[in-house]
This record gives C-alpha cells, structure tokens and sequence, in this order.
C-alpha cells in the first residue's frame, strides 16, 4: 500500500521494490510449470522434488527430470534428430555477447525446424522460442532481463 503522503519517486520505488520481491517466486513458478509440462509430471510433484534445490545428474535421472546424462555433444545430436536433421552442422558461437545467445534466432532451430519438425519439440520449447524472438529485437544492446510473460493493452 503506498501512503498518500509519498512522492512520485517514493511511488516508483515502492513498486519496483515489490517487482522486484516478486520477480523470484513468478520465475520460479514459471520455471516449475515449464518442467511439469515438459516431464509430464504433475505440478505438485515438481513442487515436492524441486524446492529451489540442485540436483546432480543422476539423482536428476533417478526422480525423472532428465531423460539420460550426457554431454553438450549428445544433446547436440538428440536435437538433431528430434529436427530430422541428418548431415553434419556447424554451430556457431557468438564472441563477446553477454545474455540470452541469438543462436536460437538465427541457426539451427530457425533454419532447420519446419512447422512439422517444431511439433515434435516438447511445447517448452515455444517459449525458448519466442524469448530468441524478442531477444533479438534488441540488437547489439546488452539485455539483463526479460520476463517470462507478456504485456499487452
């Protein structure tokens, strides 16, 4: 609640002071919600399992958060065949960019996956997708944050 005494300023700072308690707990919820979805898992068990902790990649595996454990080098391979791809690929990295890469905008996914191909990822992957999509909006300016949700009028 903001004092009808406060200033602009004070108005502003309560509420991206709130913004900013709240920030953690949505991304937390969102991210949950993404591992539920893409586990095929009820909410609640995430919710159990999860509880902000890290876990190792076999304990990971054994509660089922992961499928197998391996290196960049497999998961490079699972995503190409779950994108039909089936010649070698190059990828390439970015130097010097800080955030989000624009990978995602501008090689493998949007180059190879065709809607059929898209249909096969786990629905995750469309909001992964559309973060690449707004990300590059922004050019070469170094982005801190982008929230999970979108605003619109």
């Amino acid at each position: 609640k903001i004092p009808k005494s406060s200033s602009k300023t004070s108005r502003s700072s309560s509420v991206i002071d709130d913004s900013e308690r709240m920030l953690p707990a949505v991304l937390y919820e969102s991210f949950t919600e993404i591992v539920a979805e893409g586990r095929d898992l009820d909410i609640e068990n995430v919710h159990r399992i999860a509880r902000g902790r890290v876990w190792s990649g076999a304990e990971a595996q054994k509660i089922g958060l992961v499928d197998e454990i391996g290196s960049y080098k497999k998961a490079i391979e699972i995503l190409k065949e779950l994108a039909s791809i089936n010649r070698d690929i190059e990828l390439v990295a970015f130097p010097g960019r800080r955030g989000i890469p624009l990978t995602l905008e501008s090689s493998l996914i949007s180059k190879y996956l065709n809607m059929e191909n898209k249909s096969k990822l786990p629905e995750s992957f469309d909001s992964l997708l559309n973060m690449a999509e707004v990300y590059s909006q922004f050019g070469n300016e170094r982005v801190l944050l982008i929230l999970p949700y979108k605003f619109s009028w």
